[in-house]
């Protein structure tokens, strides 16, 4: 599957990890994700949804045991960093569950009979965010330690999206994307970071709000990039954040610099979700056709 074939089946992974079979969680007192690639955002866009202890590992594990679980999370299953984190999630008698669609992971997997969860095959790496995160969310609401939540996929097939995408796009081009996002939606402005930076083969970058305004926003004092930045917020974000929010963005139009205030609003929390992912798939992949850069002709 080509990435423009990818991105416009975005919604149908949504439905295919639905229909995933969800391994039992085994009893357990905290959570490792152990992920690489898009699975690392995946983990940190997790977090607030679970109501047991968490961590993210990408190189080494903190202390486990017997009562941790460490999940693994590596698409392709070829990582150093997963398997070597697998060995010594292993090592060190920790419970582990991996997530993959081959490589020495899924080897791993078949041959020491580990608890898993295959992914389907032959999807782009950046685009599998769903394969990893409607199954683990239903794991974890399976046993008890997060709510049972859903997304409407069809709310991202909607012509308005592909409109706003093509608007956003326009705007961005032969520009630096700057992405600045509040706490609940920074993993989604990293995931549009690492889609410009995949997909279009472009320079992007990610800010946390508010605490961009420490140092961050300095850059625009001296800046002579020309850059356009995109401001997400949540309409859940507390009321005094979002006109921060937009004291920043005045700020920043002051120094020269072109903004672009994007507010999630309406649906459900997953569905704002996956609709602010898909905007950042659609757009990434628009400025690729720009630039004229095709992965499967690349590769």
């Amino acid at each position: 599957m080509n990435v423009e074939q990818a991105v416009q089946d975005f919604p149908r992974t949504i439905r295919d990890a639905r229909d995933l079979v969800v391994p039992t969680f085994p009893e357990c007192e905290n959570v490792v994700f152990a992920p690489y690639g898009v699975a690392t955002i995946v983990a940190k866009t997790l977090q607030p949804f679970l109501t047991i202890p968490t961590s993210i590992a990408t190189s080494t594990l903190p202390k486990v045991g017997s009562s941790s679980l460490v999940i693994i999370m590596d698409y392709e299953g070829i990582a150093e960093e997963t398997n070597n984190l697998l060995n010594e999630a292993r090592r060190k008698n920790a419970q582990v569950l991996v997530l993959s669609s081959g490589g020495k992971l899924r080897e791993a997997v078949i041959r020491d009979k580990l608890v898993s969860l295959k992914l389907p095959i032959g999807v782009p790496p950046p685009l599998t965010f769903a394969y990893f995160f409607i199954p683990l969310l239903k794991a974890f609401a399976q046993a008890g330690k997060a709510e049972d939540l859903t997304v409407n996929e069809k709310v991202l097939e909607t012509k308005a999206l592909q409109e706003r995408a093509q608007q956003l796009a326009g705007q961005v081009v032969h520009k630096v994307p700057l992405i600045y996002a509040t706490n609940s939606l920074y993993p989604v402005a990293e995931y549009w970071a690492l889609q410009c930076n995949v997909l279009a083969r472009i320079h992007a970058f990610s800010a946390q709000f508010p605490e961009l305004l420490q140092h961050t926003i300095l850059g625009f004092d001296n800046s002579e990039a020309e850059c356009h930045v995109v401001m997400l917020h949540d309409q859940d974000d507390p009321t005094s954040l979002v006109q921060r929010f937009g004291q920043t963005k005045t700020f920043i139009t002051e120094k020269g610099a072109a903004v672009t205030e994007i507010a999630m609003s309406g649906n459900d929390v997953l569905t704002r979700l996956f609709v602010a992912l898909q905007l950042g798939n659609m757009v990434a992949l628009m400025l690729a056709e720009h630039y004229g850069y095709r992965e499967d002709k690349e590769n």
